[in-house]
């Protein structure tokens, strides 16, 4: 420190232009000082035989006595941004050296040796990864590889009554009348009607046989009366055909299923055979309405997980399931 301050002494330029002059000699000195710095400037820095270097600090010239190397240059962090651009990501970077480095390399003056870049390591992707993104993916919703099953229905206290009362051997009517008071199951709304109405027996063992023989009576009602030329018809019956002709297309209009051209086929034979069957009441208006809701009912039995109003479903029906529900609602 005593060194460098002497030197700093020493190496003070002399005033440009001293007051005491007149102006222009100042000017004069001025110009004639500022060509002499150009040349100091743009010459090199001499150096002795002996290795003795200098250094250059603002407008002074300072011999470096202690012959030390010069420090490391230490990157910064905007030069670290500029050289990653140029440096390819996959090549490993030099370590930048640590304090303790610097110190042992001023004691010993001997430059600091910069150690060898590291390979760089590739972790292979394994087959274990894998799956465990997959199933962490699986984790947040996603059913690809194994869907859950779905979802099973639990039958309400009220399912269960109905079930053990339908399937028993000998239904009893006065239990399944107060069971149906408040409401009857869908799944059970169809085979309850056509019990309490007395279309199928209670006797389970029966039921089978009887369904058949009735379907079988209306399949031979339809041949007797409907399938057959208008020339043999009466009056009457040619006026009842012609009056349930009209009054079918008003039938619900509002619900697509009875726009179907089989169901409203069904309907009209029905219609016309039940008139024909019971002269007494014959045909009025007003019956058809009654049959809609069995048409209804009967076509759920058949697939109660659709909606039969919309109409859709007949494209799956056969023309045998319209037979037999057209047969079960006569």
């Amino acid at each position: 420190q005593y060194q460098y301050s002497c030197l700093s002494i020493m190496a003070t330029p002399m005033e440009k232009s001293p007051k005491g002059l007149p102006g222009f000699l100042r000017r004069s000195l001025r110009l004639n000082e500022d060509e002499e710095e150009q040349l100091q400037r743009s010459a090199p820095l001499p150096s002795t035989s002996t290795g003795t270097a200098f250094t250059q600090r603002g407008d002074m010239i300072l011999p470096n006595t202690d012959h030390r190397p010069p420090l490391p240059r230490v990157s910064s962090a905007s030069d670290n941004d500029t050289d990653s651009k140029s440096i390819n990501a996959t090549e490993p970077k030099s370590p930048i050296p640590t304090q303790k480095d610097t110190i042992a390399s001023l004691k010993t003056g001997m430059p600091m040796a910069t150690p060898a870049p590291s390979p760089a390591v590739h972790k292979p992707t394994t087959q274990t990864s894998v799956i465990n993104n997959n199933n962490s993916d699986n984790n947040y919703g996603s059913w690809s590889h194994n869907p859950p099953d779905p979802p099973i229905h639990e039958k309400s206290y009220k399912e269960r009554q109905f079930d053990s009362t339908i399937q028993a051997e000998i239904v009893s009517l006065d239990e399944l009348r107060k069971l149906s008071w408040n409401g009857i199951p869908p799944d059970h709304r169809a085979q309850a009607w056509k019990l309490m109405l007395g279309y199928l027996p209670t006797n389970t063992r029966r039921r089978k046989q009887t369904l058949q023989r009735k379907r079988m009576e209306y399949k031979d009602a339809i041949a007797q009366h409907y399938d057959i030329d208008d020339d043999t018809r009466t009056m009457q019956e040619q006026e009842t055909l012609r009056q349930v002709l009209v009054d079918v297309p008003r039938t619900a209009p509002d619900v697509m299923l009875f726009r179907n051209d089989r169901i409203r086929k069904s309907l009209t034979r029905l219609l016309y055979i039940w008139a024909m069957r019971h002269p007494a009441s014959s045909y009025v208006q007003g019956i058809n309405d009654l049959a809609t809701p069995l048409i209804i009912v009967f076509l759920n039995d058949y697939f109660p997980d659709e909606d039969v109003l919309d109409g859709k479903i007949m494209n799956q029906v056969t023309d045998q399931t319209v037979d037999e529900i057209e047969a079960d609602c006569y």
